[in-house]
């Protein structure tokens, strides 16, 4: 047997999305996910240059009220038009730079860690639910 070079493939970061934007007023989103109903109101860290109809791609942060660890349910985000209200999915990954947890819901979004919660009490693979605070904020890539 030859010792073959293995090549790493480069990680692929669950907390960037793909919306297509359907408003916008300044600041103020509406972002849609294709083949879904979802249409999520979020605030825009910068001016994005795009009008409606254009594609982004970056990150959806939100503050939750509390994180959940649950043992069964499916992805979503409520309600389906709007600003996200409550969130549930998986942890594809921690952020210990953000003090974070990024969640497969049924957008990928990033979830502040609460200041009664700590990181290491949670994992990736886990399904969480939270309720979510006014003011998401869209970071375009």
């Amino acid at each position: 047997m030859t010792d073959q070079p293995t090549t790493a493939e480069p990680a692929v970061d669950c907390s960037i999305g793909r919306f297509r934007l359907l408003e916008k007023q300044g600041r103020q989103l509406v972002l849609g996910k294709p083949g879904t109903e979802y249409q999520v109101q979020v605030t825009a860290e910068v001016e994005v240059a795009a009008a409606a109809g254009d594609w982004l791609t970056g990150r959806i942060v939100t503050q939750p009220v509390r994180i959940d660890v649950i043992s069964a349910g499916g992805r979503l985000i409520e309600p389906l038009q709007g600003r996200p209200r409550r969130v549930q999915g998986t942890v594809c990954a921690l952020d210990q730079q953000r003090n974070a947890l990024v969640v497969k819901a049924a957008l990928p979004l990033v979830l502040l860690v609460p200041a009664n919660q700590r990181l290491d009490q949670f994992q990736e693979g886990q399904m969480v639910s939270c309720d979510v605070k006014p003011g998401a904020v869209f970071e375009p890539v």
